[in-house]
């Protein structure tokens, strides 16, 4: 009688969980960073380098623009793939791999292949500054 009791308290709770569990992961809705100005900082040993940056958004196409000082890079290669970034620098053996953890905040590295494939400098990049 007792092995019936928990039976029909168990068989539920599988039923439940089997229900819920469809094999298909959670899909998380894609982020998109804000169009606009943004401000990027480099963390180089507790400094911060500031970079302007611009991003634009046509239909799916997104580009950005560095801008420090007179100089400006346009690059097209931005890759986004659900709440991650990459940015290929087009002049400079490098790319920026980030993390969007809102559609206004950006974290991540900078990797500079010349200096090595392990060389990364942090960098926090926020939309509206």
């Amino acid at each position: 009688m007792r092995s019936l009791r928990s039976l029909k308290f168990v068989l539920p709770c599988v039923l439940l969980l089997g229900s819920s569990c469809n094999g298909q992961p959670n899909k998380a809705i894609p982020l998109t960073p804000l169009a606009g100005n943004w401000l990027l900082n480099l963390d180089l040993n507790g400094y911060q380098l500031p970079v302007n940056i611009e991003f634009s958004v046509i239909d799916d196409d997104h580009d950005i623009v560095f801008s420090n000082g007179a100089e400006r890079i346009l690059v097209e290669d931005v890759r986004l793939f659900g709440d991650s970034i990459e940015v290929v620098m087009p002049l400079y053996d490098s790319k920026f791999i980030g993390h969007l953890s809102a559609p206004g905040i950006i974290s991540g590295n900078w990797v500079n292949f010349v200096r090595g494939p392990n060389y990364k400098v942090p960098f926090e990049a926020h939309a509206g500054l």
